[in-house]
């Protein structure tokens, strides 16, 4: 009799579970070890708050593109060419739609420098590493990031990876286009700063809007994240390296 007497408070957490999640449909929820991810995590963000398919499977662009609107105000445009890589090798069987991580061609939507994901080179390209974060964040100041400080974190990742890794391949636009993506998603169109708090919890796939984030009220174009773009790029970072 007693071998038994656990399902009660199980079945009552399960009870508890799956109605927390009806009422929050965007609930953050880790993924499971079957489920498919990216090396990006604004991809894998959507999918673990349920903005796209959980399981991060049979995605197609227009659902996509639905999303990045509701959750960032951020058009799609801009990734065109990324999400047409991504769809020429895609696993589905259907070659309109892709899986998470069919996004993981180099040099691609996965560079080598991530800000917070190993080079190809080292093997996980994919999950989030608290070493690599470390080295990107280390120029950060303080509870703000600053226009200054996302493009000397820039620069010392890329420097630092550069070192380590003997087959590192530069792409410095997708590589710029990182913090001009977290400034101007979570900071505005004209922001200066950014929380740091909020850059981290992205970066570890979650939206931060738990931490007091709210999407853009304007739309976010490719005209703003290649202006935000430029602008971290012409900043001097020699001062910033070792």
């Amino acid at each position: 009799m007693h071998t038994f007497s656990f399902i009660g408070p199980l079945l009552s957490g399960l009870f508890l579970s799956c109605r927390a999640s009806a009422s929050d449909p965007h609930k953050y929820i880790p993924p499971t070890a079957s489920d498919s991810r990216s090396p990006c995590p604004g991809l894998n963000a959507l999918a673990n708050q349920g903005y796209i398919p959980r399981d991060g499977r049979n995605i197609d662009p227009a659902q996509l593109k639905e999303a990045m609107i509701e959750v960032m105000n951020l058009q799609i445009e801009p990734f065109d060419s990324e999400i047409q890589v991504t769809l020429d090798h895609s696993t589905t069987g259907n070659s309109s739609t892709f899986n998470l991580e069919d996004s993981n061609v180099h040099n691609n939507i996965e560079i080598d420098g991530s800000l917070s994901r190993k080079d190809l080179y080292f093997g996980d390209n994919i999950h989030f590493d608290q070493a690599i974060w470390d080295q990107s964040s280390s120029k950060f100041e303080g509870d703000i990031i600053t226009i200054r400080t996302a493009a000397e974190s820039r620069a010392y990742r890329t420097m630092m990876a550069e070192k380590v890794n003997p087959n590192f391949t530069a792409n410095p636009f997708i590589a710029g286009l990182a913090p001009a993506i977290y400034m101007l998603v979570f900071g505005g169109v004209n922001a200066t700063e950014t929380q740091r708090d909020w850059i981290e919890s992205f970066f570890r796939d979650r939206l931060p809007t738990h931490l007091g984030w709210t999407k853009s009220p304007v739309e976010l174009t490719k005209i703003n994240l290649f202006a935000m773009s430029s602008t971290i790029a012409a900043v001097p970072v020699a001062t910033a390296m070792p």
